[in-house]
């Protein structure tokens, strides 16, 4: 008897491994009033592959924050040339840049098979022009050891709801693997580290925000300590801005 023919899908499907400066986007996900990352991926692989293409991204990045690796899958029936990463670049323009086209399984998802993420904050304590929406400005200094206990105290908990949008997620349950805090030799600037499975909306921009202001003086360790134990809710969170956020690292268990 002979072997029937072998079925190959009509599409297949592709990660993309991406940065971005997002000051110019209004996060990635599509939005009804503002041009979104997503938005610009599907614009760029639609035109030069000639079929309808829609991205699927490994998470979402508020507005104004940057990736520094974001990971997106998409579906063609077009055959994937060796320039494409070039074409790709020379039609999305300065901030956004595509580094690799990788072919995996047609069941590979960016979102859902990410194993573990990593956030980076970038502040600055000097007034510099240079990194004007790249780093968040922050003053008074805080007491960076402040800060360094305060992490610390992050790898205690899986249960992050005080530190997130209420009714934002099914779960509020995160396993975090790393904290750090890294300043210069200068003391002019602080990058706050955080690795995890997951993250829920804004927490790390909320967490970046107790960790200032206890470094700052203005929230008791204890408090945030008793706050985080009951998984209860903060009177008052400062804002951070989203300049200073980035999506450094996304890992899969296959890439």
């Amino acid at each position: 008897m002979e072997d029937g023919p072998i079925f190959e899908p009509k599409f297949k499907r592709y990660f993309i491994e991406m940065a971005y400066n997002g000051a110019n986007y209004h996060g990635w996900q599509i939005q009804p009033n503002g041009i979104s990352i997503q938005q610009r991926m599907n614009e760029a692989l639609t035109k030069l592959l000639g079929e309808d293409v829609y991205c699927i991204g490994c998470g979402r990045t508020d507005t104004g924050v940057h990736a520094r690796q974001f990971f997106l899958h998409f579906d063609t029936s077009k055959p994937i040339t060796d320039n494409l990463v070039f074409r790709l670049n020379r039609f999305l323009g300065f901030d956004i840049a595509v580094k690799r086209v990788i072919k995996v399984a047609e069941n590979a998802h960016a979102r859902f098979d990410a194993v573990e993420r990593t956030y980076q904050y970038h502040m600055h304590f000097k007034e510099n022009p240079f990194i004007v929406g790249l780093s968040a400005y922050v003053y008074p200094k805080p007491e960076v050891l402040k800060m360094k206990e305060a992490a610390a105290l992050l790898l205690n908990y899986t249960d992050f709801k005080a530190l997130c949008k209420v009714h934002d997620s099914k779960t509020n349950l995160c396993n975090i693997y790393h904290t750090s805090i890294e300043e210069d030799d200068e003391g002019s600037s602080l990058v706050f580290t955080i690795t995890a499975n997951r993250f829920l909306r804004n927490m790390v921009r909320m967490t970046t925000g107790c960790l200032i202001m206890i470094g700052q003086g203005k929230m008791d360790i204890g408090y945030f300590k008793s706050v985080m134990d009951q998984a209860g809710s903060f009177q008052y969170v400062m804002p951070v801005p989203a300049c200073g956020l980035y999506l450094s690292s996304v890992k899969y268990p296959y890439l």
